[in-house]
């Protein structure tokens, strides 16, 4: 059903934003490095390992469990990719300098009279 998927795809951003935020809330992280964390951290290693421990040991709905564990992590996958590709692309080291040296011209500028 694709509105399960939907919550399922909403419940597990919403779940890593807010454990992401809440881990680097006294680091020195901008908000946008704290998103860009929750979108690139990892996908589901542990469910994944766990989910087949309920088909082995042979307990009711297991199968279903295992379907959900599966489309949910496939789902996180698309979902940070996609959400990878809009986010800003970090300047590279020429860049930044390239910044730091038109904010010291400037600077020099504005310090010396016409």
């Amino acid at each position: 059903n694709r509105y399960e998927i939907v919550v399922i795809a909403v419940a597990l951003l919403v779940a890593r934003m807010v454990s992401v935020m809440l881990i680097s809330l006294k680091s020195n992280l901008t908000t946008m490095q704290r998103i860009k964390l929750g979108l690139i951290s990892p996908k589901g290693i542990g469910p994944a390992a766990m989910a087949p421990l309920f088909v082995a040991y042979g307990i009711t709905g297991s199968e279903i469990i295992l379907k959900i564990v599966y489309i949910a992590i496939i789902i996180s996958v698309f979902l940070s990719m996609i959400a990878f590709s809009f986010a800003k692309k970090p300047k590279t080291v020429n860049e930044q300098r390239l910044e730091k040296k038109e904010e010291r011209k400037t600077k020099k500028e504005a310090v010396t009279p016409a």
